[in-house]
């Protein structure tokens, strides 16, 4: 049986996004690190909106993740 992998990290959690610079894969990141609270001083704050972004560092917010019905 052939094991998926990532296709932005291959799997390994992290992906370069320049020749200097690697970021965790927002791919497949687990969340499991817990929430950090943004307040309306950081990018990405939205009044009225659940701004909690992933402690892991993947750089995704809660609100993003949440499935929205129509």
């Amino acid at each position: 049986m052939e094991m998926k992998c990532c296709p932005k990290c291959g799997g390994t959690g992290w992906y370069s996004y320049d020749h200097n610079h690697t970021a965790v894969c927002n791919k497949c990141c687990k969340h499991d690190k817990g929430w950090w609270e943004l307040t309306s001083g950081y990018a990405g704050y939205m009044d009225g909106e659940d701004n909690a972004c992933c402690s892991a560092g993947c750089g995704t917010m809660r609100r993003d993740l949440e499935v929205k019905d129509d």
